[in-house]
């Protein structure tokens, strides 16, 4: 589904991601572990074309995924959206068919169906039209990944999901990933921390600027990988 060979950032003269390669499978859920500064926001963002690469390539089905981006689906970290924007959270969901409009860019009845269906899926639906704004950090974070949900994508991209949400949003949103990666689709997420949702995830890909170990997490999820990745003993879950 998802090849990164070779992937390299920079920022100036600091070298953000050296040569990063790994694979994801269809079906999979991977999580990207590392400490802060590690570069996952930047690998998320350097896979979606948002951040320029100095070296390397991402391929998605085989074909660059500059050339195919409405196939993936990004929610960022809440803290880089706007929540004083006044759009209703309708809206913000509807955000996600824009790649399907034709020319005249006018939405069809399907694509308002897929709207309502999504925001139902994460338990959203009575909220259509309220403004983004008002809603708690769960609230807001199910709406963004409507967002994702309506576009239908191959390639789900999650930057930190997990921050600002109780545990009965966190389990709730792991159940519609879970969902995701039973249909044939790869889901990636940042994650910020180590606690039992890691054992959710089918693949983990441990990152200090480079991968110290990516692959199935009964095989790479060790306190070796670990210390490794965090420069120190850490407990392993």
């Amino acid at each position: 589904m998802l090849a990164v060979q070779d992937l390299t950032v920079r920022y100036g003269a600091r070298l953000a991601l050296d040569a990063v390669s790994f694979t994801v499978e269809p079906g999979r859920l991977m999580g990207i572990i590392g400490p802060n500064g590690a570069g996952k926001s930047t690998l998320i963002r350097a896979i979606m074309g948002l951040t320029p690469i100095d070296r390397g390539q991402v391929m998605l089905l085989g074909t660059p995924v500059f050339q195919i981006r409405e196939r993936v689906a990004y929610v960022p970290q809440r803290s880089g959206i706007d929540w004083d924007f006044p759009a209703l959270v309708k809206e913000v969901v509807m955000m996600g068919v824009t790649p399907y409009l034709g020319w005249l860019g006018r939405y069809k009845t399907e694509h308002y169906q897929r709207v309502e269906q999504a925001l139902e899926r994460v338990s959203m639906g009575e909220f259509a039209e309220r403004r983004i704004g008002e809603l708690s950090g769960g609230q807001q974070q199910r709406v963004f990944i409507a967002r994702s949900l309506v576009q239908e994508a191959q390639l789900y991209l999650f930057d930190e999901p997990f921050v600002g949400v109780d545990s009965v949003t966190e389990q709730a949103i792991l159940r519609l990933f879970e969902q995701l990666r039973d249909a044939g689709k790869s889901v990636l997420i940042v994650n910020h921390d180590l606690g039992r949702v890691i054992e959710r995830y089918d693949d983990i890909l441990m990152l200090r600027g480079k991968v110290i170990a990516w692959g199935a997490r009964s095989r790479i999820w060790t306190q070796e990988n670990l210390n490794r990745t965090y420069l120190g003993p850490v407990a392993l879950v």
